[in-house]
């Protein structure tokens, strides 16, 4: 096949016929040419098209899943503190309830030690402070 853009030959020149034909083939060569330019453009922003939604889905996706991970550890952290603080606040009344039964033993052994420096018998102190007579006698150790 001939390339109908380079100019006729010199020895054919000289026919008008022959070179009306060379300049009609070299204007639908050149439409060709431009069509499948306008075809292969077309074609390239209709690619690009289709790659930007496929990109901006893939970026919605992609913010969706990552709000999603952030919820997530949000209320992880978030169970994680009431978790925490239901565990303080466990603590804090265990060391209360001790603290009370400590104080209350303590002043058990004073009443005990002060009622038999007062001259009662275990029988009597065990009566009046209403506790088991070994509470009493545990508390004379």
């Amino acid at each position: 096949m001939e390339d109908n853009t380079k100019p006729l030959d010199s020895r054919l020149s000289h026919n008008s016929a022959i070179q009306e034909a060379h300049k009609m083939l070299q204007t639908f060569t050149k439409n060709d040419k431009l069509m499948e330019q306008y075809r292969l453009h077309e074609e390239f922003l209709r690619v690009q098209g289709t790659e930007r939604a496929v990109n901006k889905e893939l970026n919605k996706a992609y913010l969706l899943i990552q709000k999603a991970h952030k919820r997530e550890k949000e209320e992880k952290e978030a169970a994680l503190k009431a978790k925490d603080a239901a565990l303080k606040d466990k603590d804090v009344a265990l060391k209360a309830q001790e603290k009370e039964k400590r104080e209350k033993e303590q002043l058990q052994r004073n009443s005990v030690r002060f009622m038999q420096k007062q001259g009662s018998s275990v029988e009597e102190i065990a009566e009046i402070l209403n506790i088991p007579i070994e509470d009493v006698e545990r508390c004379l150790v």
